[in-house]
């Protein structure tokens, strides 16, 4: 991939990074209310991909455990 990239091909990169905690089940997407995606990690943390780039919300009391989802 060249550098730099344009923001598009960065958000791209880091959304299909973060996919790999997901697949590991150490992670899971979300929505929040205002449609943007949310990153629950299982220790607590939260990444908001919002319109301008990703923001660490303040850690979670509520960490999922895969152990307990509903799956689909």
């Amino acid at each position: 991939m060249r550098l730099p990239m344009t923001p598009t091909e960065a958000r791209c990169l880091i959304e299909s990074c973060c996919q790999v905690f997901v697949d590991a089940g150490a992670a899971e997407w979300d929505a929040a209310e205002n449609g943007d995606a949310e990153l629950h990690m299982e220790s607590g943390e939260i990444f908001r991909f919002g319109g301008s780039g990703v923001t660490r919300l303040e850690r979670s009391t509520n960490a999922f455990h895969p152990s307990t989802r509903n799956e689909p």
